[in-house]
């Protein structure tokens, strides 16, 4: 009689053929290849947050005039540029940047027109409300330069003063941004602000100004 032979033992991970010749009943981990060679992940179409710390960013819009004249005058066209560096971890909830500005307005009057040239240092704390949208509020300190002034200005005391040459004054912007994130590139954002710069002596009084701008954000 033939020695009696124990059967083979199952495989340790069947395979079910079915009638188009794919097999079912096989588990691919993640991170593993799959029979089609394709490796699995854990995380499939979860938005990340991008991790380029370099931004440019343009804006147009206008300014209201809120003090420092003597009479009231039309809101005028403004225009910014910016650019800036993002610290900490790009999937961390809040983070902080440190950028520049230059910014441009005018004030528009009888018969002159008297230009706003912004310089500021502008440091932003950035916190991401949802995986495309982040909201950013800023604290500009720098300077204000005014050019073409004249002594019938509106800027000033009275017409019995007079000016040479532009004008430089401290100036302090707050805003408060909300930012859309198009691609891990290109963002577009709202950005509301206030900017004050203290009275200078022969001016009428403190210059504030509301500025309200849109514009897009492109990262590096």
């Amino acid at each position: 009689m033939p020695p009696a032979t124990e059967p083979p033992p199952p495989p340790a991970n069947p395979e079910v053929v079915v009638t188009d010749g794919s097999t079912a009943g096989a588990s691919t981990p993640p991170g593993a290849a799959s029979p089609s060679g394709i490796v699995e992940s854990g995380t499939r179409g979860a938005a990340q947050p991008s991790p380029r710390r370099i931004d440019l960013r343009a804006a147009i819009g206008f300014d209201t005039w809120s003090s420092g004249l003597q009479e009231n005058a039309q809101p005028s066209f403004a225009f910014t540029l910016a650019g800036g560096y993002t610290f900490g971890d790009p999937a961390a909830r809040v983070r902080f940047r440190v950028g520049a500005l230059f910014g441009y307005t005018f004030l528009k009057e009888t018969d002159s027109k008297d230009s706003f040239t912004s310089f500021l240092i502008d440091p932003t704390i950035i916190v991401r409300v949802a995986s495309r949208l982040v909201l950013m509020g800023d604290f500009g300190i720098g300077v204000l330069s005014i050019s073409g002034i004249t002594p019938s200005s509106t800027l000033l005391q009275n017409s019995s003063v007079t000016v040479n040459g532009t004008q430089a004054l401290s100036l302090i912007r707050i805003g408060i941004a909300a930012e859309y994130e198009l691609t891990d590139r290109v963002s577009v954002f709202f950005w509301p602000a206030y900017a004050s710069s203290a009275k200078k002596q022969y001016f009428y009084g403190d210059i504030g100004r509301f500025e309200l701008l849109a514009g897009a954000a492109f990262r590096l």
